[in-house]
């Protein structure tokens, strides 16, 4: 799992949230040229992309012919909201972050063996 956000303390949260609930492996960038060298490393299961100032759109269109996961948007731009959901990639609201980042756990955690 990838997570890409300009705000170290959203990093975190990530890091510490995913880790706690869902993969030990979590990886984070800091910005468009740091995620993109990491996804073009690594093939990643599920990306997830701050608004980056809109830089996101720039990773998932650059990413089409590198294998990699899901890619779903969590902002707190509604223009990076609408932008997202006109081009089908899964957003989530960082004003509700607590419940979205559970969503996330939820959809991405592996079954049950």
């Amino acid at each position: 799992m990838l997570c890409v956000d300009d705000e170290s303390s959203w990093r975190r949260i990530f890091q510490r949230h995913f880790q706690k609930y869902l993969t030990p492996n979590v990886d984070l960038a800091e910005n468009y040229a740091s995620g993109l060298e990491k996804i073009k490393q690594t093939r990643y299961d599920l990306i997830v992309l701050d608004s980056l100032e809109g830089e996101c759109f720039r990773i998932h269109d650059d990413i089409q012919n590198i294998p990699h996961g899901d890619v779903i948007i969590f902002s707190g731009n509604v223009l990076i909201e609408a932008e997202a959901r006109r081009r089908g990639i899964p957003f989530y609201s960082k004003s509700k972050a607590t419940e979205c980042l559970d969503k996330i756990v939820a959809q991405y955690k592996p079954a049950a063996e």
